[in-house]
């Protein structure tokens, strides 16, 4: 669909005269016309859709951006653009991130997931964007914190230029109170 007006009533057609399992809403801050700080408007906005998934047995998946603010912070729920009354509704929320390495890697981060244990909500998903414009899975996971544009990173290209070992390098930023492997090391000064 690719109008906005009466999209739920729209929506319901469509689901009731098709066989529909999932919607996808690109993006979220593109129909929504209340004040996106607004807790109240945003989760009942959002009502209107988790009825719709609710009455029909679908999923609705929402296309969302992050704040500005946010960018070179490890991924989080605060990175939100709006009110945190979008990501209390949510039951997942997926955060997709470049690399700051790789042009062609991206890290998938589960940011929020009603059903996972915290131990699958730790570490991001190694994906590349291949030529045919989608994504591989790389088998490799990064943990969040990693992400972030770090202090030690400055650090780490000295001890590198005087010549020691990637295992010495992360002893010594261990000692530091920086928690960082050698092939996150690796990754970000290459």
């Amino acid at each position: 669909m690719f109008t906005i007006e009466g999209i739920i009533s729209n929506l319901k057609e469509v689901v009731k005269t098709n066989c529909v399992d999932l919607i996808i809403i690109d993006s979220y801050a593109d129909l929504f016309t209340g004040s996106m700080n607004n807790s109240n408007e945003v989760r009942s906005y959002l009502n209107m859709y988790n009825n719709l998934a609710n009455q029909f047995g679908i999923t609705v998946i929402f296309l969302h951006h992050t704040k500005k603010a946010s960018a070179g912070m490890a991924p989080n729920k605060n990175s939100i653009l709006g009110s945190q009354g979008f990501e209390a509704k949510m039951r997942s929320v997926l955060m997709l991130t470049k690399d700051d390495s790789d042009e062609s890697l991206r890290h998938l981060c589960v940011i929020k997931n009603n059903y996972l244990p915290e131990s699958s909500k730790s570490m991001s998903y190694v994906l590349r964007f291949n030529e045919y414009l989608s994504f591989e899975n790389t088998g490799e996971r990064v943990r969040l914190n990693e992400l972030a544009t770090e202090e030690w990173i400055e650090d780490a290209k000295v001890m590198q230029e005087n010549g020691l070992p990637l295992r010495e390098i992360s002893d010594r930023l261990s000692k530091k109170g920086f928690t960082v492997s050698k092939s996150t090391l690796q990754r970000k000064l290459n």
